[in-house]
């Protein structure tokens, strides 16, 4: 930058007080100081920025401040060490207007730390596995996806995630944010994958992994499971039917209740029907007996008004009792030779419906807790189709959510549909494919929250829940956020049925199924791993894995298969602490559990949340010491930006007319940086013009220059432009 100089210019030329055109006595004139300089006049930001930033590359700013902050640490006039650690974004796209918020806040934290006299490196990272990539090459090899052996597969994974990293770097770097772009953690790098086996054997040791059958949440446009933060809403309308339930007269007359008798239950899932195995009622909730016409009926008391009203007849109460008094009553399923048991569940209430609720222990957590004990049907494929095993050739083969008129027509057709409504609600829904979720028993992988972890004294919720008392939350409400979500959540599934992932190192029994869980299979695994990646699990031949002389303890079998499932993807993001202090030659195991994590507020839900409890489950230690969380980027309208609504505004709009920044000429920071942990910043194009014309004068109002001498009339604080 050139020097700036004060040299009088005289008021006719410059300014000042200039003389009145009356022939009167001169007053005295005096000179304004303005500073003259080689500056241009114009910043024309987007064609000098390029220039700015290629001179910060060649001259290595990034390593040159850093090396000068570690000189100062290890002379002892430094601050030590304070590292924000870096969320990765997903490699399967340019970047939006999202990732460039959240980088440029993340610069300005490590700036600032480095003006404070931090030594504060900055490792960017990359998540690579995982279904959006493996649906992409899916699309893009058509047919062809079929024939093409797995390790082939993963290759082209690889490549396009090596693609799109390529992009995204460089539209970071042309943001201005300065960091160790040439040697970022990557989560497909070999030596990222088996540090992330040899983690997970430490998951197996600690106790906090079980192999079991639970319902979880199911992808059928993906064919896998899915974590709860895997897990969007939308508005869906259902079918709402309430249906009848007959008692055979002989059940009916051995508690004393009138003939015909009905159960009535209501459901917005009629394609559960055919996997009906029980009612469940509280057992302290009123329940009466009513006839309509020349049927009875047993609904809850305070739904008998509604009940009334979708039947359109008049009832007329028989009797009252306790939901207990029903514990050994026996339905018959609505069209299949089958009984339906009442049990007893807490979990029933009386808001909608009848107080009967249909119970589906293969599609329905509380149905499975309750009732699973009287067997699973598993009619229902990976696919969403109904499987041979449904032996109804009206449902085979169809997908489950195009089987509800189905449904409902057989019950019409014998009678027992008493009631037909839609019903618009919010439904859960893959966040990758869009397409409605369900619920499924199937046996996964999961990390328990509640057994006490082998040499900690607790469980993992427990130590999640203290990890969140003993971090520094920005804003602070966040804590209460990821608090109410640990207390609450149900053990973590963390296997998937696809194939672009960290695969899950055991080996299970080829007799009986059961696992065998050996720290050499994971140590020979991960050193495998890292050699050529997670293509060496399932090319290395078994013998080379098994120890010698192994058994099954279940059944006593000496054959072994490998686990084919991978894991969850945010396991790989989640440990990423504990790895990058193990393979960054910037970062020291000492590092680990005095980060800064700053990522937006839906990370409560996400990497802050897997973060906390994979890294605990591991280590027994948090890898964070304070969290941060900002707001959203919003269209003029206050409305989310979408691709759909047309109101995206891109960061590359912004350089091409305004410029990016890192340095002083700084208008896309300025348009994104006010965003709070509390809200979204409404900003759209006018919004965005707007604030370059308040930047410019912002930046004149601040300018500060040497004062004129005491008492001169002209001295004003000015800057040229």
């Amino acid at each position: 930058m050139s020097d700036v100089t004060n040299t009088p210019i005289p008021a006719h030329q410059g300014g000042g007080e200039i003389a009145a055109d009356a022939p009167k006595a001169a007053k005295k004139k005096y000179s304004v100081f303005l500073p003259r300089t080689d500056l241009p006049m114009k910043a024309d930001l987007p064609q000098r920025e390029p220039k700015r930033l290629e001179l910060w590359k060649s001259e290595k700013l990034y390593e040159r401040v850093e090396a000068k902050r570690r000189a100062d640490n290890a002379a002892g006039k430094g601050k030590g060490r304070r590292i924000l650690h870096d969320g990765p974004p997903y490699a399967n796209g340019a970047i939006h207007i999202g990732h460039a918020l959240n980088k440029i806040l993340k610069d300005m934290v490590v700036k600032s730390l480095w003006l404070d006299g931090y030594e504060s490196p900055y490792i960017p990272g990359w998540d690579c596995h995982g279904l959006p990539i493996e649906h992409a090459v899916e699309k893009d090899l058509g047919p062809k996806r079929r024939e093409m052996p797995r390790s082939e597969f993963l290759a082209k994974c690889r490549a396009y995630a090596s693609k799109w990293i390529d992009t995204q770097r460089t539209g970071f770097q042309r943001l201005g944010v300065l960091g160790a772009w040439d040697a970022p953690y990557v989560t497909m790098e070999p030596k990222y994958e088996a540090a992330v086996v040899r983690l997970l054997g430490e998951l197996f040791e600690s106790g906090s992994v079980r192999r079991k059958l639970k319902v979880v949440h199911w992808s059928y446009g993906a064919r896998t499971a899915l974590a709860e933060a895997e897990v969007e809403h939308a508005d869906k309308t259902s079918p709402a039917i309430t249906v009848a339930f007959p008692v055979s007269d002989e059940e009916a007359r051995h508690l004393d209740l009138p003939t015909p008798l009905y159960l009535p239950i209501w459901t917005t899932t009629p394609w559960t029907l055919p996997s009906n195995l029980a009612i469940a009622m509280h057992p302290d909730m009123e329940y009466a007996v009513v006839k309509a016409v020349d049927r009875y009926y047993i609904v809850a008391v305070s739904l008998l008004e509604d009940f009334q009203k979708k039947l359109g007849v008049e009832l007329h109460t028989k009797g009252i009792r306790k939901g207990l008094a029903f514990q050994s009553l026996k339905a018959r399923h609505a069209w299949l030779d089958r009984e339906s048991p009442v049990l007893l569940a807490d979990y029933v209430t009386a808001d909608t419906g009848t107080g009967l609720v249909h119970t589906a222990p293969d599609h329905g957590v509380d149905d499975f807790n309750l009732a699973h004990h009287l067997g699973l049907l598993q009619l229902v494929g990976p696919d969403g189709r109904f499987v041979p095993a449904v032996n109804d050739p009206d449902l085979e083969g169809k997908n489950i959510f195009d089987t509800n008129p189905i449904v409902v027509e057989k019950l019409r057709a014998i009678g027992a549909l008493l009631h037909l409504e839609s019903l618009q609600h919010s439904y859960p829904h893959c966040w990758r494919t869009k397409t409605p979720i369900f619920f499924r028993a199937t046996e996964q992988w999961f990390i328990t929250m509640d057994d006490e972890l082998t040499g900690k004294g607790k469980s993992l919720r427990e130590l999640g829940l203290d990890g969140v008392d003993a971090t520094k939350w920005v804003p602070a409400q966040g804590r209460n956020r990821i608090h109410a979500m640990i207390s609450g959540r149900p053990d973590w599934c963390i296997s998937r049925q696809r194939s672009w992932g960290t695969p899950i190192t055991v080996l299970r029994c080829s007799e009986c199924g059961e696992p065998m869980v050996n720290a050499d299979v994971f140590t020979k695994a991960a050193a495998a791993i890292e050699e050529v990646g997670i293509e060496a699990w399932f090319d290395m031949p078994l013998e080379q894995l098994k120890p010698a002389g192994a058994t099954c303890t279940a059944c006593g079998s000496t054959t072994f298969q490998k686990e084919t499932d991978i894991l969850d993807v945010w396991i790989d993001s989640g440990v990423s602490a504990t790895v990058v202090c193990q393979t960054s030659p910037e970062l020291t195991p000492e590092d680990y559990g005095n980060f800064i994590y700053l990522e937006g507020s839906d990370q409560h839900r996400g990497w802050f949340h897997s973060s906390l409890l994979f890294n605990l489950a591991a280590s027994g230690k948090k890898p964070y010491d304070t969290v941060v969380t900002h707001g959203f980027v919003l269209d003029g309208k206050g409305q989310k930006m979408s691709k759909s609504l047309g109101n995206v505004i891109t960061p590359e709009e912004i350089m091409k007319t305004l410029g990016a920044g890192g340095n002083h000429e700084d208008p896309g920071r300025r348009y994104l940086a006010p965003v709070g942990g509390q809200r979204g910043l409404q900003r759209g194009h006018p919004h965005l013009q707007g604030n370059s014309g308040a930047q410019r004068r912002c930046l004149s109002q601040d300018a500060q220059y040497p004062a004129l001498p005491a008492g001169h009339p002209g001295g004003i604080r000015s800057g040229a432009r």
